[in-house]
């Protein structure tokens, strides 16, 4: 889990899009979580991937310790888990 300076660099970002906004992504439990329509992934996968490195320099720079952020989603139901995994092995490679 990214700590509480981590957690306030990535938010702090002025990075965004009318979609695409840190704001929108949840820190769960070690997953982050956000939602988007299947054509937008690729889109949140490049935002979410600037505002990490973006996170993880600020860190660096105040002498914390930069924690990257873990991703996934977490799903209880065995429907929702097989589509979250054809939709992760679809974009893998992001």
């Amino acid at each position: 889990m990214p700590d509480k300076d981590w957690r306030q660099f990535f938010n702090q970002t002025k990075d965004t899009s009318l979609v695409c906004t840190p704001k929108h992504v949840h820190i769960y439990q070690g997953m982050m979580v956000f939602e988007s329509t299947e054509d937008d992934v690729p889109t949140w996968i490049g935002f979410i991937d600037k505002w990490m490195a973006t996170a993880n320099q600020r860190a660096t720079d105040r002498g914390a310790q930069p924690q990257p952020a873990p991703s996934g989603v977490g799903a209880s139901a065995s429907d929702r888990a097989r589509k979250l995994s054809e939709l992760n092995e679809k974009f893998k490679d992001l």
